[in-house]
């Protein structure tokens, strides 16, 4: 991706990280130590689920990172549900909280996935991301959590929320399985944006995974 306030270009290829043509052991500070917002979530091992997959309905591109499965205290993979927690990533002020979301009817799923697949859409009010909370950390990094089920009560646009406190609940929303009011797709797609382009854009899929255990400092 680019940094496009200090024209800088940060390049992740296995462990050596590039910035103005000079090797840094890590990243810069503001882009690590960040909270995983699924409690024992894991990355997805699927290449389609991380940003930079293509999507017929985003435009071309996903913009996010999907989150469908955590460990339970066994070591076990499980399917998150509604009931499961959403954590903030970091410290940060809410700038969005679609606290008066209403679901899509079936109809109007298929006229906007109809739309989306041949017209460029850079945001429309009511999308595939369902009821969602955007969070700016400052530092030009800033976080967007959709397809939630519920905001928890106490977050609205300009709440201060701490790193790890609970915003909300794993949903569907925005979703054909919402407007067909099943309990499937279930999952967190996660954006992080950085001086206004997306995390992982223009990086391979191998390339965003290492970028993202470094961001969450994973193992």
């Amino acid at each position: 991706f680019f940094i496009k306030k200090t024209k800088e270009s940060l390049v992740i290829s296995d462990l050596k990280v590039l910035l103005n043509q000079s090797n840094l052991t890590g990243l810069p500070e503001r882009l690590t130590g960040y909270f995983f917002p699924i409690e024992r979530g894991i990355l997805p091992e699927d290449d389609y689920s991380y940003p930079g997959a293509p999507r017929k309905y985003r435009s071309g591109i996903h913009k996010g990172l999907d989150i469908s499965q955590f460990l339970d205290s066994d070591g076990n993979k499980k399917f998150l549900k509604k009931s499961s927690p959403i954590y903030a990533i970091g410290d940060g002020t809410v700038v969005r909280a679609d606290l008066d979301y209403k679901p899509m009817t079936l109809r109007e799923y298929e006229e906007i996935t109809s739309y989306n697949q041949k017209n460029p859409v850079t945001f429309v009010a009511r999308d595939f991301g369902g009821r969602q909370v955007w969070i700016d950390h400052e530092n030009g990094v800033m976080s967007s959590y959709n397809h939630m089920s519920e905001i928890a009560k106490e977050i609205q646009v300009g709440s201060k929320v701490k790193k790890g406190q609970i915003i909300g609940k794993v949903g569907n929303s925005g979703l054909k399985a919402e407007a067909m009011n099943t309990n499937e797709q279930i999952h967190l797609h996660l954006e992080i944006w950085v001086d206004g382009e997306f995390l992982g854009n223009d990086l391979k899929p191998k390339q965003t995974r290492k970028l993202l255990n470094y961001f969450f400092g994973l193992p």
